[in-house]
C-alpha cells in the first residue's frame, strides 16, 4: 500500500436552524472557552457526510464501513448525539466518484466542543478474488480530542480523513485489522453547500484545529500515533489483538470492556494473568463495575466518558455487575 487512503466524514454545524450557504460572517472571529455555550437556548444543525480519498489497493475490490452514530462533547452539554441510525458506505465507490455523502443531521447547542466521537460497527473487506472478511477494530468508539467552535448564525465543519493505508493491517493468517489513523480538521465560519443529491462542498472558514491521531491495539487514541507497518499483528481466540504475542509493545498486557446501551461489551472476557482491564463508560448515564462478592472490583460511580482499570494478578473467574442497573452483568476469566 503506497498511497494514503482517506475516508472523510464531514460535520457541518448550522446554528439557529438557518442555512447560510455562501454567506460569510460580518463580525470578527472570536473563540469561546472549551465547554462553554454562547447563548442560552441557541441550537445548531449538525450534518455528517462520508467520502474516500485517493487510494491504491490493487487486490481489494471493496471496503464497506458501517457507521452507527456520531456525537460531539463539551463540559457544558456532555455528549450530544448527532445520529444513532446505522449507515453503510462503500469507501471505494465514494473514491471513484470523488464524493462526500451526508451521514447525519441533528441540532446542537452553540458553543465550543472539545471532543467528537464516531461509532464504527464494522469494516468489511472484499478482495478481487471474491474473499470477504471483517476487519477487526480495536474499538468501535473513536474519540478525537479537538476544538469545534459553533457560533450563532454561522457554519462550522469537521473533516475526519481516515488514512486507510496506515490503518489497515494484515494478520499472520491473512485476516485484517483496522486501527484508524485520522487527520481531523475543524473550521468555523465556513461556507457550506449541501446539494440535492446529498453531496457536500466546503470552502473558506477559520481553521480551529488540524491534528492527526491514531488508535492503538487497546482502543486508546493517541496524538501522532500509528501502528508500525512491519509489526506482526495477531488476533487471539478471545478476540484480543496482540503484537508479537504481547498485548502491546510494553510489558503490561491490556484489554478493554465497553459500557454502552446498558451492556458490558464483551459480556465475558478471557485474559491472561497480569492483564490490565479498562472499563470505559460510553453510555449516556452513569454505571459501576462492582464484584458480585468481595471487593475485588469497585469502580464507584462512573459518569459518561469516565473509565476504571484493574490489573488481574491471579487466576479465577470474576463476576461483576452495575449496582445502579443490576441487570447489567459481566465476567472476567483469568488464566495463566
Amino acid at each position: 500500500m503506497n498511497k494514503t487512503i482517506g475516508v472523510i466524514i464531514v460535520l457541518l454545524v448550522i446554528v439557529g436552524g438557518i442555512y447560510l450557504w455562501g454567506k460569510m460572517p460580518k463580525n470578527n472571529y472570536q473563540t469561546n472557552t472549551p465547554g462553554t455555550t454562547q447563548n442560552a437556548g441557541a441550537t445548531g444543525r449538525v450534518v455528517f457526510s462520508v467520502t474516500d480519498a485517493t487510494m491504491d489497493m490493487s487486490s481489494i475490490s471493496e471496503i464497506d464501513m458501517i457507521v452507527s452514530g456520531a456525537s460531539v462533547h463539551s463540559d457544558a452539554s456532555g455528549w450530544v448525539s448527532a445520529s444513532s441510525a446505522p449507515h453503510t458506505y462503500n469507501l471505494l465507490d465514494l473514491n471513484a466518484k470523488n464524493e462526500s455523502k451526508v451521514f447525519a443531521d441533528a441540532s446542537v447547542a452553540a458553543g465550543t466542543y472539545d471532543m467528537v466521537r464516531l461509532s464504527v460497527d464494522k469494516i468489511i473487506v472484499k478482495t478481487k478474488a471474491g474473499a470477504i472478511s471483517e476487519a477487526k477494530l480495536p474499538s468501535g468508539e473513536l474519540k478525537i480530542n479537538t476544538t469545534l467552535v459553533v457560533k450563532s448564525d454561522m457554519t462550522s465543519s469537521v473533516n475526519f480523513d481516515f488514512m486507510a493505508d496506515k490503518s489497515l493491517h494484515m494478520t499472520g493468517n491473512g485476516g485484517y485489522i483496522f486501527a484508524p489513523v485520522v487527520k481531523t480538521e475543524t473550521k468555523s465560519q465556513a461556507t457550506v453547500t449541501v446539494n440535492a443529491d446529498s453531496t457536500v462542498n466546503i470552502s473558506g472558514g477559520h481553521t480551529d484545529s488540524d491534528d492527526t491521531e491514531g488508535m492503538d491495539i487497546d482502543g486508546s487514541v493517541k496524538a501522532n500515533f500509528e501502528l508500525k507497518a512491519d509489526e506482526k499483528l495477531d488476533i487471539g481466540d478471545d478476540g484480543v489483538i496482540s503484537i508479537h504475542g504481547l498485548l502491546n509493545t510494553g510489558t503490561i498486557k491490556t484489554a478493554s470492556v465497553g459500557i454502552k446501551n446498558f451492556l458490558f461489551n464483551p459480556v465475558t472476557l478471557t485474559v491472561k494473568t497480569g492483564t490490565k482491564v479498562t472499563w470505559v463508560n460510553d453510555d449516556v448515564v452513569s454505571h459501576t463495575v462492582t464484584s458480585d462478592s468481595g471487593n475485588v472490583l469497585n469502580s464507584g460511580t462512573l459518569s459518561p466518558g469516565q473509565s476504571y482499570s484493574f490489573t488481574f494478578t491471579s487466576e479465577g473467574t470474576f463476576n461483576y455487575y452495575c449496582t445502579l442497573h443490576p441487570m447489567m452483568k459481566g465476567k472476567i476469566i483469568v488464566k495463566d
